[in-house]
C-alpha cells in the first residue's frame, strides 16, 4: 500500500519498492522465526533465579529452533561452537540435580557419553572435592539413588510445596544429616546465572554511543566503558574506606556530572522558578490593565 500510494512522488527513492516486494516479507518472516527464540531466552535469562539447568534448558530450545529452521546447516554450527566452550559437566550436573527437572533429565539420560549414570558419578566427586571436603563418604551410592527414583526416594512427594530448587535439598540436608549429594547440589544449584551484567553493560554503552557521539567505533565504546567502571569502583572504595569525606568531589565520568561554579541547589532552583513565575503573573496582569 505505501509503495502503490507513494511511487509517483518526486522524492520517493528506488529502494523503496522493497517494501512492496512478497520477497521482501517473505524473508522478514524467516529473520523473525530466526530471532524468536532468542529473544525468549533473552527474556527467560533475565530472571534472577536462574541456575545453570536453566541455562541448559535454554541451550536445548535454541537446538530445536536451530534445527528445525530451513538454514539449519549453517545454524547448528553456531549452538555447538558455543556447547563446546562452556563447562559441560557442570552444567549437565546441575540440570540432573535440579528437582522439578529430574524428569525431563531421564529423557536424555544415557543418550550421550556425558548423560551415563558413570560419569555424572565422576562430576559429582570432581566437583565435591575442590568445593566442598576430600571426603566424598557415600556419594556415589545417593547419585544412583537420585538417578533411579528422584526426590521421592527421600520422602518428598509433592514437589509444588517447594518454593525452589534449594529447599528440597535444604529439606535433605535436614533429614539425613550430612547428606554429601545434598552439599553439593546446594552448593551447585546455587550458582545463578542470568543477564543482569549484560543488560548493564547494554545501558553503559548507550550512556557512551550516544547521538552526538555516534561515529565512535565499537572497540573505542568497549575501552570507555572499562574506564568508566573503574573510575565508579574507585571512588566507592576510597568512599567505604574513609579516604575521602561524602562531600568530597569524586572523579567525573560525564561532563555533566561536573558542579557548575555559582550554581544553585535544587531547592533554590525551585524557589527561583516559583518567584520568576510570580513576576510573570504580576506583568501579565499590568500589560492586561493597560
Amino acid at each position: 500500500m505505501f509503495v502503490l500510494c507513494w511511487n509517483s512522488h518526486v522524492d520517493f527513492l528506488g529502494d523503496l519498492y522493497a517494501f512492496g516486494s512478497n520477497t521482501f516479507w517473505k524473508e522478514c518472516e524467516d529473520v523473525e522465526a530466526l530471532i524468536k527464540p532468542l529473544m525468549v531466552v533473552s527474556f527467560r535469562l533475565q530472571h534472577d533465579q536462574n541456575t545453570m539447568a536453566n541455562v541448559m534448558m535454554n541451550y536445548g530450545a535454541i537446538f530445536l529452533a536451530f534445527y528445525n529452521h530451513p538454514e539449519n546447516a549453517l545454524l547448528m554450527p553456531c549452538i555447538e561452537n558455543r556447547w563446546h566452550d562452556c563447562e559441560q559437566p557442570l552444567f549437565i550436573l546441575a540440570f540432573f540435580l535440579h528437582p522439578r527437572l529430574h524428569s525431563m533429565f531421564k529423557k536424555i539420560a544415557n543418550k550421550t557419553p556425558l548423560t551415563s549414570l558413570g560419569q555424572l558419578r565422576k562430576f559429582a566427586i570432581f566437583y565435591y572435592t575442590p568445593f566442598i571436603d576430600e571426603d566424598i563418604g557415600q556419594l556415589r551410592d545417593k547419585v544412583l539413588q537420585w538417578w533411579e527414583t528422584g526426590s521421592p526416594a527421600y520422602g518428598v512427594a509433592d514437589l509444588e510445596e517447594l518454593a525452589g530448587p534449594l529447599h528440597l535439598w535444604d529439606f535433605i540436608k535436614f533429614v539425613f544429616k550430612g547428606s554429601h549429594l545434598a552439599r553439593l547440589a546446594l552448593v551447585i544449584l546455587s550458582i545463578i546465572t542470568n543477564t543482569t551484567t549484560c543488560e548493564h553493560l547494554f545501558s553503559e554503552l548507550v550512556q557512551i554511543h550516544t547521538a552526538r557521539r555516534n561515529r565512535l567505533n565499537l572497540d573505542k565504546v568497549k575501552k570507555l566503558s572499562i574506564v568508566r567502571q573503574a573510575v565508579r569502583k574507585k571512588n566507592a572504595i576510597e568512599l567505604q574506606n574513609q579516604e575521602v569525606s561524602a562531600n568530597t568531589p569524586g572523579r567525573i565520568i560525564e561532563a555533566k556530572e561536573r558542579k557548575i561554579v555559582g550554581a544553585v541547589d535544587n531547592c533554590d532552583q525551585e524557589n527561583a522558578v516559583d518567584v520568576r513565575m510570580e513576576e510573570e503573573g504580576i506583568e501579565q496582569k499590568e500589560d492586561d490593565q493597560e
